[in-house]
C-alpha cells in the first residue's frame, strides 16, 4: 500500500466526521493521540450546535489537494488542502456551507507499511493580528485605487480558478482528488431554539461561554495606534469610473480580465449635497461569495486575510475610503509602491477593523449589538479566542440561517456560510469574546 492510498484513506474517513461526529475511523488512520484529543473536542461541539440549531447533515464531500510534499529517510510530509462541502436541512429547506482547510501529514514507512505518524491542522486565525504580505504580487505591483504612484507595467496574472486556491509560489501542483461522499445518519435533531440574550446583559451562548459587554475603551490596539479619525478624503461610490461597483464587481474569478493600469488621482471631497451614499448590502454579499474562495487581483493578498477580505466586501457595498495617507488613521487601501505598502491597518487587521468600526463617527461606521440576530447581510462580527481584549479574526455576515442567524464568509480558513459563532474551529474556547457591527445603512 503507497503512501497516498494510506494519505486518501485517512480522508476518506474524514470525510464522515462532520455527519457521524465520530473519531474512530480516523483514531484507525494514526497514532497520533493529541490530534484525535483536538479533533474528539471540536467534534462534540459541532454536536451540539447541530442539535440546537435543528441540523440534519444530509451529504458530505470533500476534495483532496496535495501542494506540497517532502520525501526524506522513509518519511513522507504531504501539506494538504482539503475542500468541503456539507449539505444540511434545517427547517425543510437544504442549505449549504463550505469551507477550505490546510494540515501537514506526516506519513512514516515500516516494515508493516505506511502509517500515519502526525496530524497538524493548520490554525492561521491563531496567528497574530498584524497582517503579513504574502509573495503574492511581485515587486512590479501596480497600485490599484487613486493616489497611489505607478512604478512599472500591470504584472500578468493568471485568473484563480473558481473554487479553489492557488498554488503557493514554487510547490509543484497535484490534481484535485474528490475523496468521498458523506451521507448523513438520517435520524435527525429535535430542533432546539436558542437561548436569547437577557436584554440589556451579555450574550450567552449554548455552551454558556458569554459574549462580553464590555465596551472596547483602554483595550490594547494589537501594539498598533488606535485608528482615530484624522483629517481625510473619503471615496464616495460612483465618483469616477474604477471605484467601488465597477472595479471589484465586474471581474469575478476565472474571468481573466485584469487589472487597468491608470487610475485617475484621488478626487476631491464632493459637496456635502453628493455625501449620502447607500449601503448595497445585496452587492456586499455577492462580493463575499463570490471571492470567499479565491483572490482578486486587484488587491493585495495577506498570509492572515479576513481583515482585508472583509474590508474589499464593505467597499464592494459602496462604503467609503477614510483616506489620511496615515496607516495609523482612517480606513483605506491603495495597494502597493514598489517596496512599499499602502493600506491602513484598520484595512488589513483584525484588531484595528474592530476599533475602527467601534470608533468611526463618519463615512463607514457601525452600531455595536450584543445580539446576532439584529445583524443583516453585509455586517461584520470580530472575534477574540482568549476574551483577552485582543481580536484576531474577522468575518462577514452572507446570509441568514432558518433561525435568523448569522451565516458568515471568511479568509485565512477559507469559509461559505459557516455559522457565525465559530465553535467548530480549532480556535475557538471557552472564553471567546464576539463584537458584532451593524454597519450604516448609508453614508
Amino acid at each position: 500500500m503507497t503512501w497516498k492510498s494510506v494519505l486518501y484513506d485517512y480522508v476518506q474517513n474524514r470525510n464522515r466526521l462532520d455527519t457521524e461526529y465520530e473519531t474512530a475511523q480516523v483514531a484507525a488512520c494514526t497514532r497520533d493521540a493529541a490530534y484525535l484529543q483536538l479533533l474528539e473536542g471540536r467534534l462534540r461541539r459541532l454536536a451540539a450546535s447541530h442539535r440546537e440549531r435543528g441540523i440534519l447533515p444530509k451529504k458530505k464531500e470533500t476534495r483532496l489537494r496535495i501542494v506540497n510534499v517532502t520525501e526524506e529517510n522513509g518519511e513522507v510530509q504531504a501539506v494538504i488542502l482539503l475542500t468541503q462541502r456539507l449539505d444540511y436541512e434545517q427547517n425543510g429547506t437544504i442549505r449549504t456551507e463550505c469551507r477550505v482547510e490546510r494540515e501537514t501529514v506526516c506519513l512514516e514507512r515500516s516494515p508493516a507499511g505506511w502509517t500515519i505518524a502526525r496530524i497538524q491542522p493548520d490554525i492561521p486565525e491563531l496567528q497574530p493580528a498584524r497582517a503579513q504580505l504574502l509573495v503574492a504580487a511581485p515587486d512590479s505591483f501596480v497600485p490599484v485605487f487613486p493616489g497611489a504612484r505607478e512604478e512599472s507595467p500591470s504584472p500578468a496574472y493568471p485568473p484563480p480558478v473558481p473554487g479553489w486556491l492557488p498554488d503557493p509560489p514554487g510547490m509543484p501542483a497535484y490534481p484535485e482528488q474528490p475523496v468521498g461522499l458523506s451521507a448523513g445518519r438520517g435520524d435527525g435533531f429535535p430542533p432546539s431554539p436558542w437561548r436569547p440574550a437577557v436584554p440589556g446583559g451579555p450574550l450567552h451562548l449554548p455552551s454558556s461561554s458569554p459574549l462580553s459587554s464590555r465596551t472596547d475603551a483602554g483595550l490594547p490596539g494589537n501594539g498598533l495606534p488606535s485608528p482615530v479619525p484624522a483629517i481625510s478624503r473619503p471615496y464616495y461610490p460612483g465618483q469616477s469610473a474604477g471605484l467601488n461597483g465597477p472595479v471589484l464587481l465586474s471581474d469575478g474569478p476565472g474571468s481573466g480580465r485584469r487589472p487597468s493600469p491608470g487610475y485617475p488621482d484621488l478626487p476631491e471631497e464632493p459637496e456635502a449635497s453628493e455625501r449620502v451614499a447607500v449601503y448595497d448590502r445585496e452587492a456586499a454579499g455577492r462580493y463575499a461569495d463570490t471571492w470567499w474562495n479565491s483572490y482578486n487581483p486587484r488587491f493585495l493578498h495577506f498570509e492572515v486575510d479576513c481583515s482585508n477580505y472583509v474590508s474589499q466586501c464593505l467597499f464592494a457595498g459602496g462604503a467609503p475610503m477614510n483616506y489620511t495617507g496615515k496607516r495609523e488613521a482612517g480606513w483605506w487601501f491603495q495597494g502597493r509602491s514598489g517596496k512599499q505598502e499602502l493600506w491602513s491597518f484598520s484595512w488589513a487587521v483584525a484588531n484595528s477593523l474592530r476599533l475602527y468600526l467601534g470608533g468611526s463617527r463618519t463615512g463607514l461606521r457601525a452600531e455595536t449589538v450584543t445580539d446576532p440576530r439584529r445583524l443583516k447581510v453585509g455586517d461584520v462580527i470580530s472575534y477574540s479566542w482568549n476574551g483577552d481584549g485582543r481580536f484576531g479574526h474577522s468575518t462577514i455576515v452572507a446570509g441568514l440561517d432558518a433561525n435568523g442567524m448569522p451565516l458568515v464568509n471568511a479568509h485565512t480558513v477559507n469559509s461559505k456560510h459557516r455559522y457565525w459563532d465559530y465553535r467548530d474551529s480549532y480556535a475557538w474556547t471557552e472564553r471567546t469574546e464576539y463584537r458584532f457591527f451593524h454597519i450604516a445603512d448609508s453614508f
